[in-house]
């Protein structure tokens, strides 16, 4: 066993290199040794208590608020830890009962001990300075806490969606009537539109939309961004302008500090404000898997909706963004690699393609998100009596979606989706990776729109419906 001592280093030790003081006591309170498994170390010259790691030091979150007897708070940094100078020894923290802060939450999940994702994040030490104790000497090794929030969810963003052929059966039948002296609804269910609207008076619509999923990213302020731009398309996808939201939030207080939710809603918080768009108050409840979003109200002209049912043959195909957040995400979940590129794509609002389609005279959209690209313009082709003709080569992706998705990064609600409308694809002589990239479920996508517009690349066309009833052509 091997303990981390507090002897030798004091609060306000000055390191022999590094830029800061080193020391535990001003942010953590007094760091109590901890006990970890090593396999001895044969040399005379090093304290007994000291090992050799039985593998590359990794320390997780758990483990660091176990260390500082509970008091170590979310919100601190860094942490100091101090490991002898060897070259040998580089390495020493060895990760200790890294499941155990979490086997209750995925026990809850109903998740197997194999398929069970790390929780924790590997933080490499960072080397700050050398203090000596007695006749020994330490490195002094500053590490960052953090929890890696994907790990807490089965899946991921929109891919979390139930599969829409499922879905569509439970909605099927469940239009109600209109009540005495209501609103006019001028879009519902039946169109499969991103939101309901109705008629406030004469030409103003509102619209209403809600839209929440578990993590996708593990900062916890990029998902609070991504959420509310997700939640926000569905007004935008409308033709529509947000004006209020609230948040829809769960969190497993106990596995997860609550202190990080509020970097969840800071970032929706800033994405909300960015569009305009107010947020006033919302509702929580604790859960075991942590769900970020809004519902969202909005205005439009009632004349000038955007629609899922108007596309018509002779009309060009645009997206607004590229494709393969969904891939893109899946690998980030499963390795920890961060992808800045495919975060600013779901951050950024469809704001501009909304409004450049209004101004365009477009009278049909949709945002393309949990179904994939095929999904949604099967929805779309399908409400609107035609067929979708997709040029493949057309289609803009994120940088290393191809690449992640040849490596088998392809999550089940893609697998989902291209099953969904395979009888209703003509997919030519393209294998099934492109396939499954077209059904890439995405997170808070583009715009696709029946139109051009100048921001968006034109990737197909739609033509007369085909009497087979196949609703997808790939060229």
């Amino acid at each position: 066993m091997i303990r981390l001592p507090r002897s030798g280093v004091q609060p306000g030790d000055q390191p022999a290199r590094g830029d800061r003081p080193v020391g535990l006591g001003a942010q953590l309170g007094d760091l109590t040794p901890v006990d970890l498994p090593v396999e001895p170390y044969a040399d005379p010259a090093a304290p007994a208590d000291v090992g050799r790691a039985k593998e590359p030091a990794r320390i997780g979150a758990d483990q660091l608020l176990l260390a500082a007897g509970g008091r170590c708070a979310p919100q601190v940094r860094e942490v100091v830890v101090v490991v002898p100078v060897r070259p040998e020894l580089d390495e020493l923290l060895a990760d200790v009962e890294r499941r155990r802060a979490m086997a209750q939450l995925f026990d809850r999940l109903g998740q197997r001990e194999a398929d069970r994702p790390d929780p924790l994040v590997d933080v490499p030490g960072r080397h700050v300075g050398t203090v000596t104790d007695a006749a020994y000497s330490r490195d002094v090794t500053a590490v960052t806490p953090a929890f890696r929030l994907t790990a807490f969810a089965r899946g991921g963003g929109c891919a979390c969606k139930i599969p829409p052929g499922e879905l569509e059966e439970v909605l099927g039948g469940l239009i109600g009537s209109p009540p005495p002296g209501s609103a006019e609804l001028l879009r519902g269910l039946d169109g499969g539109d991103d939101a309901g609207a109705v008629r406030l008076e004469g030409d103003t619509a509102i619209i209403a939309t809600a839209d929440f999923f578990t993590p996708v990213v593990d900062d916890p302020y990029d998902w609070g961004r991504i959420a509310a731009a997700n939640a926000l398309s569905d007004v935008y996808a409308m033709g529509g302008r947000p004006l209020l939201a609230v948040n829809l939030l769960a969190w497993p207080r106990e596995q997860i500090p609550f202190e990080l939710a509020r970097e969840v809603l800071r970032g929706g918080l800033d994405v909300a404000s960015a569009a305009g768009c107010h947020v006033a108050g919302g509702h929580s409840i604790d859960d075991a898997e942590p769900k970020y979003g809004m519902a969202v109200t909005g205005v439009a002209d009632a004349r000038r909706l955007l629609r899922n049912d108007a596309a018509r043959a002779g009309e060009p195909i645009c997206l607004s963004k590229p494709l393969g957040v969904g891939v893109l995400n899946n690998r980030h979940k499963t390795t920890g690699e961060v992808f800045p590129e495919a975060v600013e794509s779901m951050a950024r609002l469809n704001r501009d393609a909304a409004a450049a389609a209004l101004d365009a005279g477009i009278a049909a959209a949709t945002d393309v998100t949990g179904f994939g690209l095929l999904g949604h313009l099967h929805k779309m082709a399908r409400a609107s009596g035609v067929t979708a003709v997709v040029d493949v080569r057309a289609v803009p992706y994120l940088t290393a979606a191809r690449e992640s998705a040849y490596d088998g990064f392809v999550s089940g609600g893609t697998r989902r989706n291209l099953d969904w409308v395979r009888p209703h694809l003509d997919a030519g002589g393209y294998d099934d990776v492109e396939r499954l990239l077209l059904a890439d479920a995405q997170t808070s996508g583009g715009l696709l729109l029946a139109g051009e517009i100048a921001e968006a690349p034109v990737i197909g066309e739609f033509v007369p419906a085909r009497a087979d009833g196949v609703t997808l052509v790939l060229r």
